[in-house]
């Protein structure tokens, strides 16, 4: 695992979370989450790995946050699919804040901060044709980042 990246995770959000980066009071006590070289993991405080997330056929679902897209990448790191910022018509991916593979593979995509021109939930199918989409500004607002499907039965991934 990259050290530096687990350091600028936790740098980040020191100011908000000071136990995560360790300091005064003693060693970083909580887990962090980071993405690096293909692979998901949380990390705990001395920066073991505890958790990994894979794909069932060992790739890793990606959403780059404000890299305004969703990427899947091998355990090697290269990028095999993807939904890029512009590139479902009529959609800009924004801050892509939640991704759930749904039983038949379809994901839905959590696009936050996207204004209230682009909806806040996305299902596309690997083909990146849009199933249907949830934009509801008015209830919901610009600063959607955490949702769940419901009632998909079938262990969808997310």
């Amino acid at each position: 695992m990259n050290r530096a990246l687990v350091v600028l995770v936790c740098c980040a959000f020191a100011p908000l979370f000071p136990a995560w980066a360790g300091g005064a009071d003693g060693p970083a006590t909580r887990r962090v989450l980071a993405q690096d070289r293909g692979r998901v993991v949380v990390l705990d405080g001395a920066g073991a790995v505890e958790w990994e997330y894979r794909l069932a056929n060992g790739n890793t679902l990606i959403g780059c946050g404000n890299g305004n897209r969703v990427i899947e990448v091998t355990t090697e790191g290269k990028v095999v699919w993807g939904v890029e910022h512009k590139e479902l018509p009529g959609i800009t991916l924004a801050w892509v804040t939640m991704l759930h593979v749904l039983p038949g593979g379809n994901v839905v995509i959590g696009n936050g901060h996207a204004g209230p021109e682009n909806p806040q939930l996305i299902e596309v199918t690997r083909e990146k044709r849009v199933v249907w989409t949830l934009k509801d500004h008015k209830t919901l607002g610009n600063s959607t980042a955490a949702s769940e499907v419901l009632g998909v039965g079938g262990g969808g991934v997310r």
